[in-house]
């Protein structure tokens, strides 16, 4: 909807649209070939011919990115809009991006549309109060001056001018004046502003956060709303005016034994998910030994969970699944995981799309997807969950099981 509403408004040659999706030459260099080429014949209407004398890629390249310059100018206004760019793969985003960026700047709106955030958010400071950060993009509040002077600013001197701006958070701002003083470039009080309309959280460091301040707290909240009150003292610091329900035999049970609450938020190891599934199986429990899990098998809802994450992996563009199964698989035959000089002797670059190098860590790192994470000392990549490793080794995905390394 959004391309057609584009071509609506502007005419259907000023707009050109790729679908990533499913795309995956064994060159990363050849998919950027493909996509200028594609948006040149949608912008011009004409297919891209070369001389008698085959060119390089990099001559090919540099053909296209002027073309297509020459293009965007006989138009007013020209659009790109290019869709599920993380499918093809970290190197070949990475080269994408970098013609993106020259295109734009000689005029080519380009939007990306992704379903996950890929950019990381700035770290803001709090002027108006003790310089303290601001860990949400909604709760800034700019000089409305400042941030009109940087947005007609290329992208690099906008994010500098920003930065050095005035800025307050919706707290700091609605315990003191409306205005004051910016800054020695504006000495006169000045507005503010506030020109994010939605905000983007990461939630990795809010449950981090919450199971460092009160580990049981959630653990609580969710079982208590089925099995009633079972931890009187924390629960009125908690949630003093909450109602609970009547208490079942699963809660009077665990007024005397808490240490399965315990239990289950230090096995998850702060992610929500895996603790959200082990109290579904409390909360669905008819009696406390009813629950308790039998050692040496995974519960079927945490299989289903590692299920569906492995189908993410292999879903992607066949070179980049391939990479990050066998990352995987590599990575969970010991639970302390393994070297990323030993992971890369495994690997053969070449067989990965990668003719400069061998594999970085950013780039195994993508195709798996979340399911490998760098150790502390960042020498390693392991398991993101510990109970990966029995799923990966014990035949619990046939997937893996069948992948020949």
């Amino acid at each position: 909807m959004l391309v057609q509403d584009l071509k609506q408004v502007h005419g259907s040659r000023a707009v050109a649209a790729i679908f990533m999706k499913g795309q995956s030459p064994r060159v990363p260099e050849e998919l950027v070939i493909d996509v200028l080429k594609s948006i040149l014949c949608q912008l011009t209407g004409k297919r891209y011919e070369t001389e008698s004398k085959p060119p390089t890629s990099e001559e090919k390249t540099e053909d296209l990115k002027k073309s297509i310059c020459t293009a965007v100018q006989t138009f007013p206004r020209t659009f790109l809009v290019i869709d599920d760019l993380d499918s093809v793969g970290y190197r070949s985003v990475k080269l994408i991006e970098e013609v993106l960026d020259i295109l734009q700047r000689h005029g080519l709106r380009t939007m990306i549309t992704s379903r996950v955030a890929r950019y990381p958010n700035l770290t803001w400071f709090c002027d108006a109060g003790g310089a303290h950060s601001i860990e949400v993009d909604c709760d800034l509040w700019f000089c409305s001056e400042c941030y009109e002077q940087a947005e007609r600013l290329e992208e690099k001197e906008r994010e500098n001018t920003l930065l050095d701006s005035f800025v307050t958070c919706t707290n700091c701002k609605e315990q003191s004046e409306t205005e004051r003083t910016c800054s020695e470039n504006h000495k006169a009080t000045t507005r503010l502003c506030r020109p994010y309309n939605y905000a983007q959280y990461d939630l990795d460091e809010i449950m981090g956060r919450a199971w460092e301040e009160e580990p049981s707290g959630f653990a609580l909240w969710t079982i208590q709303h089925e099995h009633g009150l079972i931890s009187r003292a924390t629960s009125q610091d908690l949630w003093p005016n909450t109602e609970w329900p009547p208490l079942t035999p699963v809660g009077e049970s665990l007024i005397a034994d808490m240490k399965v609450v315990n239990d289950i938020m230090r096995h998850s190891e702060g992610n929500l998910s895996l603790a959200k599934l082990g109290l579904d199986n409390v909360c669905g429990a008819n009696t406390l030994d009813s629950f308790r899990q039998i050692h040496d098998r995974l519960p079927r809802d945490v299989v289903s969970l590692f299920d569906s994450q492995v189908a993410s992996v292999a879903g992607q563009a066949a070179s980049v699944a391939k990479l990050g199964l066998s990352a995987i698989k590599l990575a969970t035959r010991q639970r302390s995981g393994i070297s990323m000089e030993d992971l890369q002797a495994m690997l053969d670059p070449l067989e990965w799309n990668n003719e400069v190098g061998p594999l970085d860590v950013q780039e195994i790192l993508h195709a798996s997807k979340g399911l490998l994470k760098e150790s502390a000392d960042g020498r390693f990549l392991e398991a993101y969950h510990d109970d990966l490793f029995p799923y990966a080794t014990e035949r619990y995905n046939e997937v893996l099981e069948s992948l020949e390394i």
